[in-house]
């Protein structure tokens, strides 16, 4: 394996961290973009490996700043696409940051971001159908305020990871 034993080590911690905290309420609209950041760049991947990315996304996305990351220009898309390690889709990239405007703009007009998300909670397991359901209507209003890579599947997985209903473990 690349990276020896420690680096098997540090990948598994990671993964294991994550997914005891996949489904666990989560808040703060800086909190929510990299849970949104880690479900776009997911999307046809495996998501081990993406969340073992996740130290190269903090570095590439400056820790999820959203303040920050809004000013982001070409010259930090170009940096990304450089940075070892990092998924090599600059389509994602610029998403992320259309994202970040997107619950920056969200947060200017009327709610943050999650006061926006707060509306769909639910109490009570959802079916996969209606999760499916909920997934599919949020997908619409996100892309509605400016969102992209936010399908309805990307954003059942996201609404699911940050604790919307309660998971059947």
């Amino acid at each position: 394996m690349k990276g020896g034993y420690g680096m098997a080590v540090k990948e598994t911690k990671l993964v294991e961290g994550y997914h005891e905290m996949f489904g666990q309420p989560l808040h703060g609209d800086n909190a929510l973009f990299e849970r949104l950041t880690i479900q776009v760049f997911q999307a046809g991947l495996n998501w081990k490996m993406v969340v073992n990315k996740l130290p190269i996304l903090q570095q590439a996305f400056a820790n999820f700043a959203i303040e920050k990351v809004v000013q982001f220009d070409e010259n930090e898309v170009q940096q990304i696409m450089m940075l070892p390690g990092m998924i090599h889709n600059v389509k994602k990239i610029r998403g992320t940051i259309q994202n970040a405007h997107a619950i920056q703009q969200l947060s200017q007009q009327d709610e943050g971001f999650e006061q926006f998300l707060s509306h769909y909670r639910q109490h009570t397991p959802l079916s996969h159908e209606a999760q499916l359901q909920i997934g599919t209507e949020v997908a619409k209003k996100l892309h509605q305020r400016g969102f992209t890579f936010t399908g309805p599947e990307t954003t059942r997985v996201f609404l699911a990871s940050i604790g919307t209903w309660p998971l059947m473990r």
